[in-house]
């Protein structure tokens, strides 16, 4: 993408394995470099002496007193209210998740510079100021889900999250489900009849007929057996012959 705000420090986090994004030093010390935290020339010695050690170390634990010690009062304020954010994110599995935390709680306590800078990271610049009337089905059903996060829930039911979301947006839905669950450790029970996507989500899948269980166990095992192909995908030959699909 082209369009992120070049010094949010988008291009300096790195991505775990399920493509969250993840905090890094470099990234930490883009804030240092702001105005408001950088030492102007009439600094105390406390405050640019801080300041270095931040530099050298952005992840460094800041103890109380060596904020209260800073001569100049907003530079005191402006400190305590990086660190506070500092460490929300340090201690988030990802900006993902930290960016879901800040809306948690008593309400967002961090300038709104810190939130338009997370929301242009998270690649959501281009729906901050559109009602959820104005966006897709599928951006929809993330925002729905975004709400539903925010409540911290021990578990998740979702029923055909896919309907009427394009393939596209199904296609991004099974890997933000596994991230998710990996990291709010939630449990999860979805109802879908899209079958590539729920196979790639679930530990144990169940399949019912006229509400009737017909099979159950790892994806691998319940879309293999019989009863499950000739319910969901069909046996006759005049139907596969509609769907499309010729044999020979």
């Amino acid at each position: 993408m082209n369009d992120f705000w070049l010094s949010s420090g988008h291009h300096l986090l790195d991505r775990d394995e399920g493509g969250g994004l993840l905090v890094t030093d470099e990234f930490l010390k883009v804030y240092l470099a702001r105005p408001e935290l950088a030492p102007p020339p009439d600094a105390c010695v406390v405050e640019r002496t801080l300041h270095a050690a931040l530099l050298s170390d952005p992840r460094r634990a800041v103890e109380p007193g060596e904020i209260a010690a800073i001569a100049d009062a907003d530079a005191r304020e402006n400190y305590r209210i990086w660190l506070r954010f500092r460490d929300r994110l340090l201690v988030s599995p990802d900006l993902e998740s930290a960016y879901m935390a800040l809306f948690r709680g008593g309400g967002v306590d961090v300038p709104p510079l810190f939130v338009q800078q997370l929301t242009e990271m998270l690649g959501l610049a281009a729906f901050r100021n559109k009602f959820v009337s104005e966006i897709s089905t599928g951006t929809r059903r993330m925002v729905d889900l975004a709400c539903i996060l925010a409540q911290q829930p021990k578990i998740l039911l979702l029923d055909e999250p896919s309907g009427g979301v394009a393939q596209k947006e199904t296609e991004a839905l099974g890997p933000l489900l596994l991230r998710i669950r990996e990291h709010t450790g939630c449990s999860m029970l979805v109802i879908e009849h899209d079958m590539p996507m729920i196979s790639s989500v679930c530990d144990r899948l169940v399949a019912l007929e006229l509400g009737a269980v017909i099979a159950e166990g790892t994806p691998q095992e319940v879309l293999s057996h019989p009863a499950v192909i000739a319910s969901y995908l069909g046996t006759d030959d005049a139907a596969i012959a509609r769907s499309g699909t010729r044999s020979g």
